[in-house]
């Protein structure tokens, strides 16, 4: 249970404590609270008086230290509050529910076999957060049916490795470039030269009109040997 939740990033932590919270169920309100104060080593009257979001917050500092009573959490929240995806895996495999509850006592089921889920887990993939998909998988592979754990175990392994796999790939490309200018270059924004009104363009200057300038700055600033100003 601890290394399923530290697996988890912190956008799909922020998922799972939402949809723990929002569950309206009495028995799993007294196993969430009875759990942490076993957890946490606190008096259960303590925990009882919690609101909702304090709840939310001390499932969120301890979820990692609940052991099976977290494995149980994430196994009832998946057919309380997600009961969409794990419907869809049961449709895929044939298997009767009502709202991802079974329906029927099954005398047998088929294991799960990685290479032919590969359609299944893709469509998966598709409409549910990929983290929510390997969470399904390996909350089954612990405490879902005997028949499908190993199958189970097998294509949270993959899944795990495909988000490590982007993750490394994200961190690898870092934050987004900025674009840089090369000297002659136009900045970004501003319309090229030939676009600008008239006025607004800098007049170049010959050779001579240079000189001109250069000769009236040292006359005005009476540099030895300039011209007298009533020659300019």
């Amino acid at each position: 249970m601890k290394n399923i939740w530290r697996f988890l990033s912190d956008e799909a932590k922020e998922r799972v404590l939402d949809d723990v919270i929002s569950i309206e169920d009495p028995e799993f309100d007294a196993h969430i609270r009875g759990s942490l104060a076993s957890a946490m080593r606190f008096r259960s009257v303590f925990i009882k008086r919690k609101s909702a979001s304090e709840l939310r917050r001390l499932l969120k500092d301890n979820f990692h230290r609940l052991g099976e009573s977290g494995l149980y959490l994430l196994t009832q929240t998946y057919i309380l509050a997600r009961s969409s995806l794990v419907g869809q895996l049961y449709d895929s495999q044939g298997i009767p529910h009502d709202n991802a509850e079974v329906t029927e006592d099954l005398e047998s089921i088929a294991p799960l076999n990685p290479d032919q889920m590969k359609e299944v887990i893709q469509q998966l993939s598709e409409d549910h957060p990929l983290e929510d998909v390997w969470l399904c998988f390996a909350i089954i592979s612990r405490s879902g049916f005997s028949e499908w754990r190993d199958g189970a175990g097998k294509i949270a392994g993959n899944l795990e490795t495909k988000l490590r796999s982007e993750s490394r790939s994200e961190k690898e490309e870092g934050p987004k470039k900025t674009v840089q200018t090369q000297k002659g270059d136009q900045p970004p924004g501003k319309p090229p030269l030939e676009e600008l009104p008239e006025e607004l363009i800098a007049p170049t200057f010959s050779s001579l009109d240079e000189l001109l300038i250069s000769t009236m700055v040292s006359t005005m600033n009476e540099v030895e040997g300039a011209i007298c100003p009533d020659k300019l």
